[in-house]
């Protein structure tokens, strides 16, 4: 799969990269145009979106914004849309390279993020029950191998399960290929599931926060994810596959059920807003450097003593 970095003229990602101490880096994304523009480490931070022969460019709003005037928003229509299964923005991999598969020594990173869901989506029965994946981590290919059966798997994701038409809750799926050594032997099948549960409701018609403190490594792993400020899981072992190049987040609308439901009238789009992302390294990092800041009432109190010591 080939990456390409958005022309300016078409979405004006800002950046700002903080430095807070020597040992905690912040890099944090508002979407509010000419944003700092001196602090741009490569074209709008190195936010980029894969090829766009597989993907609906996501496009920056004013119709939802959690601070400032403006957010990100994945939009998809299942007859309108260039690619209507896929609306996604990733963070470089090559400008940010996430560590990974280090042993103990592996880094850990905390993720944070909003996300605005307008309404509950329409259910197609008898398919029924439609996961809608808004956030992940993909791998990318070892270095010197190409794009194919080695990359795109996906350790970590976090996925829209709407359960009823007015109530649905969060699923997350984490992925590690444990029983190989290399991803050769690995794949097919690609992906190995050695987590997948519910980990708390979500709410339409206004911001959700999420952070998330985790390692990429097949044996010293771990993965905890709050939902407006409630832990949701806190789980330790594999999160990554063997065999795999380094990591990197992805936000946006993932439909791989898509194009199957072209002929039902009742689900056609889905809109998602995205706002105050933000990715923290290092010994000062923790929950309160990502987590988004909710209007007051919505969140829970911040969790105490839970950030991680490498």
């Amino acid at each position: 799969m080939t990456y390409i970095e958005i022309p300016r003229k078409s979405l004006f990602f800002a950046l700002m990269l903080l430095a807070f101490s020597s040992s905690a880096d912040i890099l944090h994304f508002s979407f509010e145009p000419g944003e700092n523009p001196s602090e741009f480490t490569g074209p709008f931070g190195g936010l980029s979106h894969p090829d766009p022969s597989i993907n609906t460019l996501p496009s920056i709003s004013t119709e939802k914004a959690l601070s400032g005037t403006s957010s990100l928003k994945s939009y998809l229509h299942i007859y309108d849309s260039p690619k209507p299964f896929r609306s996604q923005a990733l963070l470089s991999r090559t400008q940010y390279p996430l560590d990974f598969s280090r042993g103990a020594e592996t880094e850990s990173y905390w993720v944070g993020f909003a996300v605005w869901i307008p309404e509950w989506f329409p259910r197609r029965d008898p398919v029924g029950k439609l996961e809608d994946i808004f956030f992940d981590f993909h791998t990318s290919p070892a270095p010197g191998d190409p794009w194919g059966t080695c990359s795109g798997a996906q350790p970590f994701n976090l996925k829209f399960y709407q359960e009823t038409p007015t109530t649905g809750y969060v699923k997350l799926d984490i992925q590690a290929n444990v029983d190989h050594s290399t991803c050769e032997i690995a794949m097919p099948p690609r992906n190995y599931m050695v987590n997948q549960r519910n980990i708390g409701a979500y709410r339409t018609g206004e911001w959700n926060s999420f952070v998330i403190n985790i390692r990429f490594d097949p044996v010293y792993g771990f993965a905890k994810v709050w939902i407006n400020g409630k832990l949701g899981i806190d789980y330790d072992g594999p999160v990554y596959h063997y065999g795999v190049g380094n990591p990197y987040p992805i936000w946006g609308n993932y439909l791989d059920w898509w194009e199957r439901i072209t002929n039902d009238p009742a689900i056609f789009e889905r809109t998602l807003y995205y706002d105050e992302i933000r990715i923290a390294t290092g010994e000062e990092s923790s929950y309160d450097s990502v987590a988004p800041k909710l209007p007051s009432g919505t969140e829970l109190s911040a969790p105490i003593n839970l950030r991680i010591s490498d």
